[in-house]
């Protein structure tokens, strides 16, 4: 959705035992729920051989949408970059799926990237090939489960007024 797609179908392989394959698909048809959508998804439960690991495969097709937004010059980060228990301690620290969408739908955002395991500024690099350096937030901690985004925006006056509290400007 951050590639400016529409969701189609989704796959989903489930190497965690048939126990687990409802809770699985529960979760999905939560997160469908949150996101407000309705697309056909698959599943598949290998249950023909044991692993000691745990495992869950999520294949997600979408279709690319032609409106291309104009590129601006502001960058921010929505969420703060948490990791293990942080995530627990702080929940509202995390960007949820609704803030998510909402910040995908605002037209003032040309760019929405989900922020990893390298962190914010390794991502900033890749995708914008910019650096900055912030004395709010750990620009090089990890934020492995994605708990931000970096976000490229025209306006802050336009910026989701629910959002500031999370909201960090990159200069």
């Amino acid at each position: 959705m951050s590639q400016n797609t529409k969701l189609k179908a989704l796959v989903f392989t489930n190497f965690c035992g048939d126990e687990f394959h409802y809770k699985l698909v529960n979760g999905i048809n939560k997160v469908l729920e949150e996101l407000e959508i309705n697309i056909p998804y698959i599943s598949s439960s290998e249950t023909n051989f044991t692993m000691i690991e745990s495992a869950f495969s999520v294949t997600v097709i979408g279709e690319k949408l032609d409106n291309e937004r104009p590129k601006y010059k502001n960058y921010a980060v929505v969420g703060f970059p948490l990791v293990g228990n942080e995530i627990i301690d702080n929940p509202n620290q995390v960007i949820t799926l609704k803030e998510f969408i909402q910040l995908v739908n605002n037209f003032n955002i040309s760019k929405v990237v989900c922020v990893g395991s390298k962190g914010i500024n390794e991502k900033l690099k890749r995708i914008f090939n910019k650096s900055f350096t912030s004395d709010k937030i750990d620009l090089y901690k990890s934020s492995g489960p994605s708990t931000c985004v970096l976000i490229e925006y025209n306006k802050y006056e336009q910026l989701p007024k629910n959002l500031l509290h999370k909201i960090t400007i990159l200069n």
